[in-house]
C-alpha cells in the first residue's frame, strides 16, 4: 500500500515530521493511515506485522510505504 501525506495532512495530524522516519516512527500515526486505508480500501494489516518507509516527495509531501509481512 502507499499512502501520500502532504503538508496539509500532517499539519491536520498534528504530525512532527521526524515521526516519519526511523525509530521514532509514530505508532499513532500508522494506526491512523492504516484507519484511514482500512475505510477507503478495506486494507487491513496488523501494525506489529507491517513494514514502513517514508520517503520526501517534491510534489505530494511524504509517500509512506506500508508493507504487510507475510508468515
Amino acid at each position: 500500500m502507499k499512502a501520500v501525506l502532504s503538508c496539509l495532512d500532517i499539519l491536520n495530524l498534528n504530525c512532527d515530521i521526524s515521526e516519519l522516519f526511523g525509530e521514532s516512527l509514530s505508532h499513532s500515526l500508522i494506526d491512523d493511515i492504516l484507519k484511514k486505508a482500512y475505510d477507503k480500501f478495506s486494507f487491513k494489516a496488523d501494525i506489529s506485522k507491517i513494514m514502513v518507509e517514508a520517503m520526501p516527495s517534491q510534489t505530494d509531501g511524504y509517500i509512506v510505504f506500508i508493507t504487510k509481512i507475510e508468515d
